[in-house]
């Protein structure tokens, strides 16, 4: 299967993703307010909160083995992909029984339910549901390596739509649980149930499409374990550096400013974010193809990918932002029935953060690829790290119009940073690099020219 085609394929499945995020974000959320009401639902969601933490226990390792098995078998090595593959999953078996083994501890000696203000399920419940979704992080956590599996092959769509059809399964049996009249404690278990059959059937296609990647540790290494260490570590900066720059300056608004601001912010920064979330999509599929370039030692291939992508992405936020500069006042009117205040220049100021973005986050590919990402962890992390510094300086003397200036902190000094690094792996001028990416793209132009590669 040629390059064009896994673009277009993995392009839709993300999109395909993205209907089952707000499917299920529709139809749940009447049905657990009705039969569960207010409070006992308001308590699932915040323990449904712990597996989205528990995930960050794999440390990176997915995403840095799908990257370096990726660049193996562009190579045509196999051996040394499946070796990667099982030192992976023996890393995430023992990670998974560490974590058990931890929360088994804290279930039984924490006073949880205390911790919950105004829980209206019992203890005993709680703790049921606790176990259910730790459990549960232990096959979220295979599905990312059986994922990694299907894209070392050129075959992210396949494995993204498996994800998202695994969601979506897990959330339906959870719903008719409910409509059942399951307690919370059993539809847990529900949940707990579905991850783990409909992953299971994951692995099962794995295998028995690409039976090289056995499950097993007859080729685990520690050496290779320890190789990989290094650049999965620092990949964890990225959702740190992120939960720092959305969750960590709505906490600083808070903090400086109250409530109601952290409201108008967070509201509006929800809305000017829309763009980013298509650069994401762009992202997720042009990953793998850039990583089998760069394991094939295609330069033309690797350069051709990072021009596209980052074309399309700054366009894609270029007219993002301007439907929304026009219309922000009327959507956040209308979406928020006029609780929220419009406020124009902290809109607006959000809008020119996110094409700031726009010049660094897709390129950053490459880096994130090849997985020489371990520079760019240090400065994204400082980057951060600086722009809530000053939030915390100038935030209670200019109010919330200082944010936006504040958040372009972060690209001051991540684009130049990146540019410079993506251009030198892709061998690429940046007089011609911006000639290209500033050119507004046709389709033509974006699946012009891109040639297939050898059949993975």
């Amino acid at each position: 299967m040629g390059v064009r085609r896994r673009l277009v394929r993995g392009f839709g499945a993300n999109a395909f993703g993205n209907v089952v995020t707000v499917a299920i974000q529709i139809v749940s959320v009447p049905i657990f307010l009705r039969y569960w009401g207010s409070e006992v639902y308001g308590t699932w969601l915040v323990l449904t909160a712990i597996p989205a933490y528990l995930v960050m226990s794999d440390l990176g390792f997915g995403s840095v083995a799908a990257n370096e098995m990726t660049m193996q078998v562009a190579r045509g090595d196999r051996q040394t992909a499946r070796e990667i593959f099982q030192s992976t999953w023996l890393f995430t078996v023992g990670v998974s029984i560490v974590v058990v083994a931890i929360a088994a501890v804290a279930i039984r000696l924490l006073p949880i339910s205390r911790w919950i203000h105004g829980s209206s399920i019992s203890d005993h419940d709680v703790r049921l549901i606790i176990v259910a979704f730790v459990l549960q992080v232990v096959f979220v956590l295979q599905g990312l390596l059986i994922a990694a599996g299907f894209r070392c092959e050129g075959e992210y769509a396949l494995s993204t739509v498996y994800s998202n059809l695994t969601r979506a399964g897990e959330a339906a049996a959870v719903m008719l649980a409910v409509l059942s009249g399951a307690p919370p404690s059993l539809a847990a278990f529900v949940f707990l149930f579905a991850r783990a059959v409909l992953t299971f059937i994951m692995a099962v296609s794995l295998v028995r499409r690409h039976n090289w990647l056995s499950f097993g540790i007859g080729s685990a290494s520690v050496k290779t374990v320890r190789r990989l260490a290094g650049p999965a570590f620092a990949f964890m900066a990225f959702p740190l550096g992120n939960a720092m720059s959305l969750q960590g300056f709505v906490a600083l608004i808070g903090v400086l400013l109250g409530p109601i601001a952290v409201v108008t912010f967070a509201t509006l920064r929800t809305l000017s974010r829309v763009g980013f979330q298509l650069m994401a999509v762009i992202n997720n599929a042009v990953w793998p193809e850039v990583s089998a370039a760069i394991g094939a030692h295609d330069l033309v291939l690797t350069r051709k990918l990072h021009r596209s992508a980052c074309q399309l992405a700054i366009w894609a936020g270029l007219l993002t932002v301007g439907v929304l500069w026009a219309s922000g006042s009327t959507v956040v009117r209308i979406w928020t029935h006029g609780r929220v205040p419009f406020a124009g220049a902290l809109f607006h100021g959000l809008l020119i953060v996110v094409i700031a973005n726009s010049f660094w986050f897709t390129s950053s590919v490459v880096l994130l690829a090849a997985n020489m990402h371990r520079k760019l962890a240090l400065v994204y992390l400082s980057a951060t790290t600086c722009s809530l510094i000053a939030g915390y300086f100038l935030l209670p003397r200019f109010g919330l119009a200082i944010a936006p200036p504040v958040l372009l902190i972060v690209d001051a000094i991540t684009v130049p940073f990146v540019l410079k690094r993506s251009l030198a792996i892709t061998g690429d001028a940046l007089p011609d690099f911006l000639k290209a990416v500033l050119r507004p793209p046709s389709v033509h132009h974006l699946t012009g020219g891109i040639h297939s590669v050898q059949a993975l």
